[in-house]
């Protein structure tokens, strides 16, 4: 996530104020407003002609004002002519267009004629200007310009504000201010009014000549900012300099970093060519500040580091997606969001969603009856699905309408994170918007887990840097019943690394056999049902081996059936590494020592007998000081005896392989 200047950025508190200086309006003559007005401009973009999504009841469009509703486009700014065929505006009014759901941004006369640009021959990201041509605009006038103007003298803003068509109004020049990073030159400070669609319009001496090119409007005070219109004249010719500040971070990182970067293109270009580099130059600045943030610290870097050494040592059988984050004191900790919310489907189905910063983590359970092929290749079930978990609307005039669907994913992919998990990358496009909808969704047995995020079509990148990285930072278990395992291992072409090089195959009413390269583990019909509704689980961590780590199955839990009657549960244990706490170390010789609830004896809470050991069972020679172990747990509902349970604890523990 970036916080960036590539362009200054716009206050969005621009409203209408008292503007000073009101004798000076006066001075500029009919005869001059009138040659003003037919040398600037409305810079607008054509409005997407497509609606890709669907609603829960026609939108009522009556509501909307009917300028909004019958304009076929949507003004962003403003431009004004200097010389023969050769247009001003603000870099970050064309900038709107450079990726972006609506057309390129093109010129709008006064007689409401719209005409493409036709090339871009300035430009400067830093001092915020573009000088373009328009070969069929014809300007029917061009401003002179005043290189040297006075302090505490007339001025008068011109632009397209608020959409409402060309506006002139008055105030004082008041002060002329340092650009803040090195001071190369300064702003024109003025106190004529500034709103929504005046950047890009020429801000003007009594005499009507240019001095400067509206850019912004002050966060508190009626100062607003303007670039004196010599630092545009003397700007090399056929240049464009690409300058950009950023400040990034990562979702699961609690230490952002910071850079800036600079480059020169040559023009003249057509302006598609130059909202290909310039968003090239800002993705190629995004990625490098990624790079660096993951590449800082490798050795703090989740799964490494002391930091990471407690969230290591948990084996929790989670099947909700949770990020890994780390903490302000360098620790980390997996999080499963805020404010969740969940949704009940038809048969069994489900959808849940919680916040984490600016992404959305959901779960998926999909309807028993799905048809599973159709459902892991279906992008529009799938965003249709998610978007009954939480309410999306449309505002039209006094109206919110529900977004029912966003229709087929434009853009899919299959990302591979470092740890050989297949994540479905999909994007959908808000055309009235100009947003679009990212997801990157992991298949499970019972369905989906994964994130989504918005963005505006130009930060789209940006989001996408976002989800990826934080595809290595998660903890999630596979789990389901074994109908849903059965449908899960079908589809080869989407399973995780560790489940390619593992084995997992039943006989429904007869035996269940699974492999993994650390354990290996088998049981029968007589010692517990094997059922199409019957439940497993497969625990996952992150194991340290000669590369550094895998994702890895580390535990098993294999439950009867939908009551849950008896259950059986593996999990694999680290010896802590020196630093944790004590009562790691402590809770550690425990398990060594198979004291309770370890130690082979039956203990009753809710009805339910449970028994646990240490593998193998019963307890054959056991290491001195051993840095892995196996625990082996089983529950049952009823009160039994030791000995019973003691028998069917050492047929488990006979049907378990330790295999590294």
């Amino acid at each position: 996530m970036r916080s960036t200047r590539l362009f200054p950025a716009i206050c969005g508190s621009l409203i209408f104020v008292a503007t000073l200086g009101a004798q000076a309006a006066a001075s500029l003559s009919g005869t001059l407003q009138a040659q003003v007005r037919k040398a600037t401009f409305e810079i607008v973009m054509q409005k997407p002609e497509v609606d890709s999504l669907s609603y829960e009841k026609p939108l009522p469009l009556d509501l909307l004002p009917f300028k909004e509703r019958n304009e076929k486009y949507v003004s962003i700014g403003s431009a004004f002519a200097i010389g023969d065929n050769r247009f001003v505006t603000a870099a970050h009014v064309l900038s709107r267009g450079f990726r972006t759901q609506f057309g390129e941004p093109a010129v709008r006369k006064s007689d409401g004629s719209v005409h493409p640009i036709s090339l871009v021959h300035k430009l400067s990201t830093q001092q915020d200007f573009v000088v373009f041509s328009c070969d069929t605009c014809g300007a029917d006038a061009v401003l002179k310009v005043n290189r040297e103007p006075a302090l505490d003298s007339g001025v008068f803003a011109v632009g397209n504000a608020l959409g409402e068509g060309i506006i002139i109004r008055d105030g004082l020049l008041t002060s002329m201010t340092p650009e803040t990073r090195y001071g190369k030159w300064k702003w024109l400070r003025f106190s004529a009014a500034a709103s929504p669609g005046n950047s890009g319009g020429p801000l003007l001496d009594a005499q009507g000549r240019v001095i400067g090119v509206v850019l912004r409007k002050s966060e508190s005070e009626n100062l607003n900012y303007a670039l004196p219109i010599a630092e545009l004249l003397d700007a090399p010719e056929n240049v464009g300099q690409l300058d950009s500040e950023m400040r990034y971070r990562l979702p699961f990182l609690s230490v952002p970093t910071s850079g800036h970067r600079e480059k020169t293109i040559e023009l003249p270009r057509t302006y598609a060519e130059v909202g290909t580099e310039v968003m090239a130059f800002s993705d190629d600045f995004i990625d490098a500040m990624c790079k660096e943030l993951l590449q800082k610290n490798p050795d703090t870097m989740f799964p490494r580091g002391d930091g990471a050494a407690q969230l290591l040592q948990l084996n929790i059988g989670m099947e909700s997606l949770a990020v890994i984050a780390q903490k302000e004191d360098g620790m980390w900790d997996a999080y499963t969001g805020e404010n969740p919310q969940s949704v009940q489907l038809a048969e069994n189905g489900y959808v849940s969603a919680s916040q984490f910063g600016r992404l959305l983590l959901v779960k998926i359970r999909r309807p028993d009856s799905a048809d599973a092929a159709q459902f892991y290749r279906d992008s529009t079930a799938y965003m249709d699905t998610l978007l009954k978990g939480w309410l999306w609307k449309r505002a039209v005039g006094r109206d919110q309408v529900r977004i029912t669907s966003l229709g087929n994913a434009r853009d899919e992919s299959v990302h591979v994170d470092t740890y050989g998990r297949k994540w479905q990358v999909r994007k959908w496009n808000i055309e009235y918007q100009d947003v679009v909808a990212l997801s990157v969704a992991l298949p499970t047995p019972e369905g989906y887990v994964g994130m989504v995020g918005w963005a505006a079509t130009a930060g789209e990148h940006d989001l996408m840097v976002d989800l990826r990285s934080t595809t290595d930072f998660v903890h999630i278990s596979l789990g389901g019943t074994l109908r849903q395992w059965q449908d899960y291992l079908a589809r080869t072409d989407l399973l995780p690394r560790t489940m390619s090089e593992s084995s997992l195959a039943f006989d429904f009413g007869k035996r269940l056999n699974f492999r993994s390269r650390k354990f290996a583990f088998s049981y029968s019909e007589a010692q517990q049902k094997i059922l199409p509704t019957s439940r497993l689980l497969l625990t996952t961590n992150y194991v340290p081996d000669a590369n550094g780590f895998t994702w890895d199955v580390t535990g098993l839990s294999a439950v009867e059936d939908a009551a849950g009657d008896a259950v059986v549960v593996i999990n694999r244990l680290n010896a802590p590494p020196p630093g944790l706490p004590q009562n790691y170390g402590v809770e550690w010789q425990k398990i060594v020592r198979r004291q309770q609830p370890l130690d082979g004896k039956v203990q009753m809470e809710g009805g339910v007998s449970t028994i646990g050991t240490v593998h193998p069972y019963p307890q054959g020679k056991a290491p001195t000081d051993p840095s892995v172990l196996y625990t082996l747990v089983y529950a049952k509902t009823g009160a039994f005896k030791d000995r019973a349970m003691q028998a069917e604890l050492k047929k488990w523990s006979s049907g378990l392989q330790i295999l590294e």
